[in-house]
This record gives structure tokens, C-alpha cells and sequence, in this order.
């Protein structure tokens, strides 16, 4: 991610971060009452997809890096 910013890197990304806001938003439903502050909710379940979404991101360029013979990476990132 070097030379990205932040906000480059959400908005190119945002497909798998979308994607990873659906067990986030699991879990805190399950820890949070649903109509308790929405707004924060909202927010770590963004900050949480878009964790998630950043360790998927760092772990396949190293696997990649590391096995740049596999196809598979193409579809990961």
C-alpha cells in the first residue's frame, strides 16, 4: 500500500469492504442492542470491514510475493 492514502485505498477497495461489513455487522449486533447509538455502530462496523479487509489485502500481496506462480491471488485481491 505504499503511496496510497486512505482514502484512495477505501475507494478502491470498496467491494471487499462491503463484503466484510456482513459478519461485522453479525457481531456487533449480537454484542451491541440494535438501536443503541447507530451512528457508533455504524462506524466500528466500517472500522472493523475495513480492518479485516486490510489483513486479507497485506496477507495475499505476501503470498503472493512469496508464490507468484498461483493464479489464485489474482481473485483475492
Amino acid at each position: 500500500m505504499p503511496g496510497k492514502t486512505v482514502i484512495s485505498f477505501i475507494g478502491a477497495n470498496t467491494m471487499w469492504i462491503y463484503l466484510w461489513h456482513i459478519p461485522a455487522i453479525i457481531v456487533i449486533n449480537r454484542l451491541l442492542h440494535p438501536d443503541y447509538l447507530w451512528f457508533a455502530r455504524w462506524v466500528v462496523m466500517y472500522a472493523v470491514a475495513a480492518g479485516i479487509y486490510w489483513i486479507q489485502y497485506t496477507s495475499v500481496n505476501y503470498l503472493s510475493r512469496k508464490y507468484p506462480n498461483r493464479t489464485c491471488w489474482n481473485y483475492l485481491k
